[in-house]
Order: structure tokens, then sequence, then C-alpha cells
């Protein structure tokens, strides 16, 4: 999955779309992912989408967390 359809798939406004288990996989995976990272031109683009899918992960966990204790 390209990062860009992962950002697109958890842009969705106040919707859980990735469980608990799921987010956190993905989690220890982009930290992995951006160790490894490429280093080509466009470095810093790269950079910003990696942010971008960690923050949005992040909020969908929350709203697992929250969703889930309520």
């Amino acid at each position: 999955m390209l990062l860009s359809d992962l950002i697109s798939i958890l842009s969705e406004e106040d919707e859980v779309i990735i469980s608990k288990d799921g987010s956190e996989q993905l989690l220890e995976h982009l930290v992995k992912y951006e160790a490894d990272g490429p280093f080509q031109h466009n470095y810093d683009e790269w950079k910003m989408r990696l942010r971008t899918v960690r923050f949005l992960l992040l909020r969908n966990l929350a709203r697992v967390i929250t969703s889930t204790s309520l």
C-alpha cells in the first residue's frame, strides 16, 4: 500500500478505520521503514508523508481506545 493511499484512507473524519492491533503493527512497521528509508532527491517529502501517516495512525488509535472505553 502506498503512503498516499494510507493517508487518504485514514483521513476520514470521526471513523475508526483500523483496529488497535492493526494500528500498533503499522506504527511499528513505520518506525522500521523510516530507519531504512530511501535517500532520494524527494527525501523531505517522503519524511513528511511518514509523519502524516504516523499522526493519522495515532489519531485512529486514540479513537479506538476512546470508543472501547465508553
